[in-house]
């Protein structure tokens, strides 16, 4: 998603044997990428740099992206959950919502691509 991010509505909210949980955006894929203690796992690491050598030398994956990307999915934010739509799941998208790049970020409701400020940065409690 460096390059561009199209984002599709779905016709219908999917239902729960639709979607498996993956906690929140920092767990990558819905696993911790800490050890015991709180240091960042050597896989994690590994996994990582491992990806970006393979990336500049020409081998990033193209299977998301028309752009080559780093094939590796790092920490997010605390404050998105994530969900993961199973591949048996027959949900109609309904459209293009938006197109976002690195200059053009996702809008909200009301239009603004206006940066998050301190007062909505709290964490998602589910």
């Amino acid at each position: 998603m460096k390059h561009v991010a199209f984002v599709f509505g779905l016709s219908r909210l999917p239902t729960s044997d639709e979607v498996d949980f993956r906690l929140t955006a920092d767990f990558p894929d819905g696993k911790s990428p800490f050890e015991t203690g709180g240091t960042i796992s050597s896989d994690y690491t590994n996994a990582k740099t491992k990806a970006e050598a393979e990336f500049a030398t020409g081998k990033g994956s193209t299977d998301r992206s028309y752009w080559p990307v780093v094939d590796f999915y790092p920490m997010g934010s605390g404050m998105v959950p994530q969900w993961q739509v199973r591949a048996n799941a027959k949900i109609p998208v309904s459209g293009l919502l938006a197109t976002v790049t690195q200059d053009r970020p996702f809008p909200r409701e009301n239009g603004s691509v206006k940066p998050y400020t301190p007062h909505n940065k709290g964490l998602i409690r589910v």
